[in-house]
Formats: C-alpha cells, sequence, structure tokens
C-alpha cells in the first residue's frame, strides 16, 4: 500500500507532541488460495479469481495459490475418504487448510455450484475453516440473444 494509516489520540499536556505509529505489515505475506469450481478453461470463474487475487495482491503482501478442479478433478472424483486421496491432492488440502485467506469461486450450475467443487471440499476438515476468512464469489450464465 502506498499511503499510511496513522490514528493519533490525544494528548493528555499540550506540551506532548503525538508521535506516528507505523503501519503494520505482516511479518509474511498473507498465504491465500483461490479454488475454481469451474469444469471447464478456459473459465469465466477462473478469470474472476485471478482479477480478485490481483486486486487484493495490490494491497496486501500475499503468497498466492490457485487450485483449479477442472485440473485435479479427475485425482479425486471416485474418492470416498481423505485416505483414498493421491499425495497431490492431500497437498492441496493441506494449503486450503492452511491459507489464511480462501477465495472460492463457482459457476453456477442448476442454481447451485459444481459437484466437483462440493466433492472437494467435502475432504476439508470441518474445523479447519474456523475463523478463517472466506470470500465466495460466482459466475452465471449470460442471458441468451434473440
Amino acid at each position: 500500500m502506498t499511503e499510511s494509516h496513522v490514528t493519533e489520540t490525544p494528548t493528555e499536556t499540550p506540551t506532548e507532541t503525538p508521535t506516528e505509529t507505523p503501519t503494520e505489515t505482516p511479518a509474511r505475506p498473507l498465504r491465500v488460495v483461490a479454488v475454481s469450481g469451474s469444469l471447464h478453461a478456459p473459465s469465466k470463474t477462473t478469470v474472476l479469481l485471478k482479477e480478485i487475487l490481483a486486486s487484493v495482491g495490490r494491497e496486501l503482501p500475499i503468497a498466492a495459490h490457485l487450485i483449479g478442479v477442472h485440473e485435479i478433478g479427475e485425482q479425486f472424483a471416485g474418492a470416498l475418504r481423505r485416505d483414498q486421496l493421491p499425495a497431490t491432492i492431500e497437498a492441496e488440502l493441506d494449503r486450503i487448510e492452511g491459507a489464511d485467506l480462501l477465495i472460492v469461486a463457482s459457476p453456477v450450475y442448476r442454481a447451485s455450484f459444481t459437484g466437483l467443487f462440493k466433492h472437494l471440499f467435502d475432504f476439508v476438515d470441518q474445523y479447519a475453516l474456523v475463523d478463517k476468512p472466506v470470500l465466495l464469489a460466482a459466475t452465471g450464465g449470460a442471458t441468451a440473444t434473440p
């Protein structure tokens, strides 16, 4: 960020001068994980996620990671339990669970999110998202033109 956010507190006596406190910067970049529930590439949903990541990155130092369900879906689609997942999917779940900020988006499919998107999150530990900020986004189809 280019501007400094300084809060001044009133002084007790007129001889004291207020001191500026520097803006707090994280000791490390925020781990931001974005998950696209789109089943296709190219995808409006993935483009939206990339724009959101870029916007957050302009405001804060981030380490971004993008997960595309269309790229990894075949690796977990048939699994019923987490212990059946390959190491590559386990690593993606670890990233989701360890993120400081989660940004998730899905195209709207029959008034809901995609099935593989939900199936991926079925493997996420139920307590891993407690107190974690999550930004939800969705993309919809275009209206037909006559």
